[in-house]
């Protein structure tokens, strides 16, 4: 890069990240306003939080206490239960353990009761470093002359539909920052040992985060490859006849086995935290039923069955459907991605069909158009984006789809690939129209909800 690059790049990161949280202090401030004209919905969150149990736990200065009461209109929902675990530092009923511990320990280097005051500034310092990440993995996989789409994804970032969630004492933003930090880490830097660290993070925040091991396995086996045809190229006696067992172990054995170590090490939390519920709930004895399990005991997934009701096509019922509405856009719009790769891939392509099923791993395979989406090179972000697709309608609660997929990068893209679709090609007024009216329904998406968010969720009410 030249000097003059150097300080563009540089200068678009500095906005994006200026863009994002003054966002983000838009979001939060809209919320306290909006939330001392609408009477709460459910007056449990304070029945919760202002326990004495909680409140005199620790002491904590006047101007930081005085900052975490101004901000405990946005501590509702799953916030009350990870300021429970941060304030009674632990897990102490077992409902507690649909929450992992990553978010609330994260908040630790404030007092718990300025919990609210430490979960904003984790939130806002990882939404800043997420912008940031987001720009550089997008410029990486869609090219360096692809500026502008880049910048795009940015922009959808800074205005998430999501963004309540983002600045609220949730773990969506850090758990972002670690997903993005880790695929930054793995295709821009090739650091394997710490993507697997923030990976492993991940994991301990969100459950979720083991979806993310894919993509080690994916550069692991990539490599694998490339050593295989670079021994060929240098050995070509070797082309037609089975590798011996040393180069076998050399090319193939290393690689794997380094994966199997850094695949342990990156599910070590979830492994731990599954061994803590059973510590704290099975022993000596129990008549919980998942401590009794035939397989293995699992009291996460416990935990969402019995309190939260999830399960295979638990949420296919009639009185679901506004939720379903709720999630329609998200759903639609990363269906739409997901269809069009698919489709460029399978179906107008030679070998397109081979090269899907191989995770993207052939180094021969090209497209003469691919609609700008670079897909030989993003294949591999279509399984990691269609599990966690057919997961929200299948098995979680659906309006949960929203919020669930603003933590990958993917959702970003799609939404930059629906506002920049067509606008490289000559357009007739039909199809003028049709790009003008995608556009108004992005940002009247976005717009309306964030501010149906800061409406909603401040006061107890239902939201995504």
């Amino acid at each position: 890069m030249t000097s003059e690059t150097t300080r563009k790049y540089n200068s678009i990161h500095i906005r994006l990240i200026t863009l994002t949280l003054v966002s983000r202090v838009f979001v939060i401030f809209l919320s306290l306003v909006l939330s001392r004209f609408i009477t709460d919905y459910d007056s449990s969150n304070s029945d919760i939080t202002d326990s004495s149990k909680i409140e005199n736990s620790n002491h904590s200065p006047c101007f930081c206490g005085y900052l975490d009461h101004l901000l405990r209109p946005l501590g509702t929902w799953d916030a009350v239960f990870f300021k429970a675990i941060r304030s009674n530092f632990g897990y102490e009923y077992e409902q507690f353990y649909a929450f992992f511990p990553g978010f609330p320990f994260s908040t630790s280097f404030l007092p718990s009761s300025c919990f609210h005051v430490a979960a904003l500034i984790l939130n806002l310092f990882c939404s800043g470093c997420s912008a940031a990440l987001l720009y550089e993995l997008t410029v990486k996989f869609y090219g360096g002359n692809n500026n502008n789409f880049a910048i795009i994804t940015g922009l959808f970032f800074s205005f998430t539909p999501a963004a309540i969630f983002h600045v609220a004492p949730y773990s969506e933003s850090l758990f972002t920052f670690l997903t993005l930090a880790a695929l930054y880490l793995l295709y821009c830097r090739g650091n394997w040992l710490g993507a697997t660290i923030a990976i492993s993070m991940s994991i301990a925040t969100r459950s979720n985060g083991i979806v993310t091991c894919g993509f080690l396995g994916h550069v692991v086996l990539r490599q694998i490859i490339e050593r295989r045809r670079t021994f060929l190229r240098n050995h070509p006696q070797y082309k037609f006849i089975r590798l011996c067992w040393y180069q076998c172990i050399k090319v193939c054995l290393y690689p794997l086995t380094y994966l199997v170590i850094l695949f342990l090490l990156a599910i070590a939390p979830l492994i731990t935290f599954q061994i803590h519920g059973w510590y704290n709930f099975c022993r000596p004895f129990s008549s919980r039923p998942w401590c009794h399990s035939q397989t293995l005991p699992y009291i996460y997934g416990f935990v969402q069955k019995e309190y939260w009701n999830v399960g295979f096509l638990k949420y296919f019922s009639l009185s679901q459907l506004p939720n379903f509405i709720l999630a329609a856009p998200t759903l639609l719009i990363t269906g739409w991605f997901l269809w069009i790769q698919g489709n460029i891939l399978i179906r107008k392509s030679k070998g397109g069909l081979r090269f899907f099923l191989s995770g993207g791993l052939d180094p021969d395979f090209k497209l003469e158009d691919d609609c700008n989406l670079n897909l030989p090179s993003t294949t591999v972000f279509i399984y990691p984006l269609a599990f966690i697709w057919l997961t929200s309608v299948l098995v979680m609660h659906v309006q949960v789809s929203t919020r669930m997929l603003s933590t990958q990068p993917q959702f970003y893209w799609a939404m930059a690939a629906l506002w920049t679709s067509g606008s490289k090609t000559s357009r007739s007024g039909k199809e003028e129209k049709a790009v003008a009216w995608r556009r108004i329904f992005l940002i009247s998406w976005c717009g309306l909800y964030i501010v149906a968010g800061c409406s909603l969720f401040p006061n107890f009410y239902p939201w995504t």
